[in-house]
């Protein structure tokens, strides 16, 4: 299953690395896509598995070291630690938020090439979602985009579920593409494989690809026993499903 994750990302971002830079970006919220995400599995009746919110940037040599500094103020009081490895030096600060289920990972990568640029990226991911979840990260995901992230952040959201023995993965699709307005570009299946990927007007970032722009994935792997895992990301997946 690893291999075919691999596959099916490889083939979609063989498409866009070259114009990668055009993501776009100006949601009003940070919590917009998942929020929406949470509405399509709560209309189906089923719960939330895991979510996760990623921000990445690229960094210049140059604004290296003042960022390094700033990350060890503002994240204090994060565990902190570093890897040093064959290609990077990895710099890690992590904050686990036992009372909301949920983690917070900053991880700045500064390669041993002295011609590539530094790689900043933000994890915000969690086993439950409520009110209180919504609330807690909407003020803690902001506080620390203003400080660390510019205009040019990209951001990925993705979501996980279970199905149900009343709801399979194309009653969820149909929901997903009602709800979402998704207009559907591509479609893989296999017998227990099958992803669906999109666009859907209701969020402003979205990729390039030959057929335009696509900005939703869904996919949906059926295991032993019946269950069926089905995963959603904006604008591509970027966990394993």
């Amino acid at each position: 299953m690893k291999s075919r994750f691999i596959l099916v990302v490889t083939v979609i971002l063989v498409g866009i690395v070259s114009s990668f830079n055009s993501l776009r970006s100006v949601s009003s919220s940070h919590l917009t896509e998942l929020k929406d995400m949470v509405s399509v599995v709560e209309a189906q009746g089923l719960e939330v598995e895991e979510w996760e919110i990623q921000m990445k940037e690229s960094l210049s040599r140059m604004d290296y070291p003042q960022m390094l500094q700033t990350l060890h103020t503002e994240l204090a009081s994060y565990e902190f630690w570093m890897e040093d490895g064959e290609k990077a030096l990895k710099f890690i600060w992590d904050n686990p938020h036992k009372s909301q289920q949920g983690n917070e990972r900053f991880i700045m990568l500064v390669p041993n090439a002295q011609e590539q640029d530094v790689q900043m990226t933000y994890v915000v991911s969690g086993t439950n979602w409520t009110k209180s979840t919504e609330a807690y990260y909407s003020k803690t995901i902001d506080d620390k985009i203003n400080v660390v992230f510019s205009e040019k952040m990209s951001k990925y959201t993705c979501l996980t579920t279970m199905s149900s023995d009343k709801i399979n993965s194309v009653d969820f699709f149909e929901t997903l593409k009602e709800k979402l307005k998704v207009q559907p570009l591509k479609n893989m299946k296999e017998n227990d494989f099958e992803v669906l990927s999109g666009y859907t007007p209701h969020w402003s970032s979205s990729i390039p690809i030959a057929d335009g722009q696509m900005n939703v994935q869904a996919a949906a792997r059926t295991g032993l026993g019946g269950k069926t895992t089905i995963t959603i990301g904006t604008p591509i997946i970027t966990t394993e499903y």
